[in-house]
């Protein structure tokens, strides 16, 4: 009876050593599991965060207007490759350029002096502006660059004049001109 104990005894102890190793493998199992989880939401996290753009919109001096998709980051400046390039008549000592943008921040590039001074939005100038004062647009110019705005339903970028006026006008007028 003593043996048949014994021999019970070790079966048992076998048994529970063999639970005791599936647990364990178990567990460890389940820890590695939850690190590999934590360390690749870790990563989507910053991938993630170096995808993510701001929505800016820019207007004013600038070759295009628009609304545009930029990195985190990006400073006032980088809108100058972002917008086609700011016009030579924008007022760069008027704005900070190092200053960061903000997601639906709206920035305006400024014109050197004022609207005064001769910088018309394609997108409203009338035929008697353009005519009475922009130099080197007459009447004839003036009503095709009214008639494509009416065709088209609005200009997106100063560049556009190129398919209205002839190199050198566009050459001399292009800085007269803005798109909102």
């Amino acid at each position: 009876m003593a043996k048949l104990l014994n021999v019970e005894q070790k079966e048992q102890t076998k048994r529970i050593l063999i639970k005791g190793i599936i647990l364990f493998f178990a567990l460890v199992a389940v820890i590695t599991a939850a690190f590999i989880h934590h360390h690749s939401e870790k990563v989507e996290k910053s991938e993630r965060t170096e995808e993510v753009k701001l929505c800016v919109h820019v207007k004013g001096a600038v070759e295009k207007s628009g609304v545009y998709y930029v990195p985190y980051g990006t400073r006032v400046l980088d809108l100058d490759s972002v917008a086609g390039g700011f016009l030579a008549s924008a007022d760069l000592d008027g704005i900070n350029l190092a200053a960061y943008l903000k997601d639906g921040q709206e920035v305006y590039i400024p014109y050197k002096g004022s609207k005064e001074t001769g910088a018309y939005n394609l997108n409203t100038v009338s035929v008697e502006e353009l005519v009475e004062n922009v130099e080197g647009i007459g009447e004839t110019y003036a009503n095709k660059i009214v008639s494509y705005r009416e065709g088209k339903g609005r200009f997106n970028s100063v560049n556009e004049l190129k398919t209205i006026l002839s190199e050198s006008t566009y050459e001399k007028v292009r800085e007269k001109f803005y798109v909102e």
